[in-house]
């Protein structure tokens, strides 16, 4: 079997770029086939294992730019749809792990919190930087637009056989509310073995493992 798993880029090295790297191990631990990476940019691999540590790299990677581009990052994220259009009989399956719908049918789209939404939701809802920014900087609101009109059309045409897994039930309710679809929640991985230690006395004590930033309410 051929698999093939898209994400725009694993240069940011955040949350959803060490899914798309769990996906990849999952696939190869599976050994059933090879395991093939379509991104927009290069990946970095050195600077992704500085970050995450030890990780499984795919059997091949393609890039459509042979360069970092630092400019349109939320409608980069649609290019990498152009491999699920010309290699979609020479892959089995085909996994979507950045979530943006792209112009290209996928057996499977694991879509984190649907960008294309932040505006539809009320005010008071989240307090996402990017939603700030889309919603009170004209210059954002006027670039943002565009891609929540594509977005919006392509989930009514490349949404309908693909399975959605998400990462929680709060991005579940939101999937429903905006696509009509329901996805299946699959938790993010979270190496626990770093942060587990024995000890019979413990204390009731409640970890949170998140990336540190003003939308998570750590504070």
């Amino acid at each position: 079997m051929k698999f093939l798993v898209l994400h725009h880029t694993l240069n940011s090295a955040g949350g959803g770029e060490r899914v798309s790297l769990a996906i990849i191990e999952a696939l190869k631990e599976l050994g059933k086939g090879e395991v093939n990476l379509g991104t927009v940019e290069k990946t970095d691999w050195k600077k992704v294992k500085n970050i995450f540590g030890n990780v499984t790299l795919p059997d091949k990677e393609m890039n459509i730019l042979p360069f970092k581009l630092n400019l349109f990052g939320i409608y980069q994220r649609s290019l990498t749809g152009l491999y699920a259009y010309k290699y979609r009989k020479k892959y089995d399956l085909i996994i979507n792990s950045h979530g943006d719908v792209m112009p290209a049918f996928c057996d499977v789209t694991y879509m984190h919190f649907p960008t294309f939404t932040l505006l539809k939701q009320p005010i008071t809802f989240i307090k996402h930087r990017d939603f700030v920014k889309y919603r009170k900087n004209l210059f954002w609101r006027i670039y943002f637009i565009p891609y929540e009109f594509i977005q919006t059309k392509l989930v009514e045409k490349y949404l309908e056989h693909s399975l959605i897994l998400t990462n929680s039930l709060f991005s579940q309710s939101i999937i429903k509310q905006w696509t009509g679809k329901k996805a299946q929640v699959v938790y993010p991985p979270v190496e626990i073995e770093k942060f587990y230690f024995k000890n019979d006395f413990r204390d009731n004590i409640i970890v949170t493992c998140s990336r540190f930033t003003y939308e998570k309410g750590l504070t």
